[in-house]
């Protein structure tokens, strides 16, 4: 899976900054300095390094797929951090919150993020179900059951 967060930084950086380019260079005060600088380094990588991860990203997909074959799904945190209050947002937790997400958004499994309770400040916390490839209708069955067993889909954090 770090591999795949690996190839996975590479493939979105990249994509950000090349989509971005224009409005960043016309707009750059509309971008926060934390985005900034993640889509100044999305335009460091060369294409090589691009078409590398492109390459490792498929042979990950593959080997993701034996690794699963005996199980239904993969069930862990969404994020490997708890929520923090929008302000003051903390930089080194924006690259931070998806990397539970990312590698498996690069090997292209479908997921969903559904409540599973709140930290002790009261913010949410998920708690993503991973499928087979193609298999959306697995894990929408079990993110279903999961809600059916809990209530925290009914929940909302304090005001």
């Amino acid at each position: 899976m770090q591999a795949a967060h690996a190839a996975g930084t590479v493939i979105l950086f990249s994509e950000a900054a090349a989509y971005h380019a224009a409005d960043l260079r016309a707009r750059p005060e509309a971008y926060s300095e934390a985005m900034r600088d993640l889509l100044e380094v999305g335009g460091l990588f060369t294409a090589t390094q691009y078409l590398s991860a492109h390459r490792l990203r498929r042979r990950l997909a593959e080997q993701t797929a034996q690794a699963m074959a005996e199980l239904d799904a993969i069930v862990l945190p969404t994020s490997p951090l708890p929520a923090t209050p929008i302000e003051p947002d903390i930089p080194e937790h924006a690259v931070l919150r998806g990397r539970n997400c990312i590698s498996f958004n690069v090997v292209s499994l479908p997921a969903i993020s559904v409540p599973c309770g709140f930290t002790g400040a009261g913010l949410p916390v998920g708690l993503q179900i991973v499928g087979h490839a193609f298999d959306e209708a697995g894990v929408l069955s079990i993110a279903h059951a999961y809600e059916q067993a809990t209530d925290w889909h009914a929940r909302r954090p304090g005001i």
